[in-house]
């Protein structure tokens, strides 16, 4: 865990977790871009383009469009999730 001190003679006592969850989408984002300026050793590939509501969103919308899906587009499907 992370203690900071302050100028009131108290800690603050908070992990990395409890910061992480307290942080905006936008703020994640440029920690990764921080972190991953610093440390060449983290990796870019798994950057998101897009956030946890609009992935949400896309799946949702496959998920009521089952019957719609054409054969080619179900195979794609599989593909990626069987790759992961």
């Amino acid at each position: 865990m992370a203690t900071f001190q302050t100028y009131t003679d108290s800690d603050v006592d908070l992990s990395v977790q409890e910061m992480y969850e307290q942080m905006s989408e936008y703020e994640k984002q440029e920690m990764l871009s921080l972190l991953t300026d610093h440390f060449s050793a983290i990796s870019t590939e798994y950057l998101k383009s897009i956030d946890q509501q609009e992935y949400d969103k896309a799946l949702e919308n496959l998920k009521n469009r089952y019957y719609a899906i054409n054969k080619s587009d179900e195979q794609t499907i599989l593909s990626i999730s069987k790759k992961y």
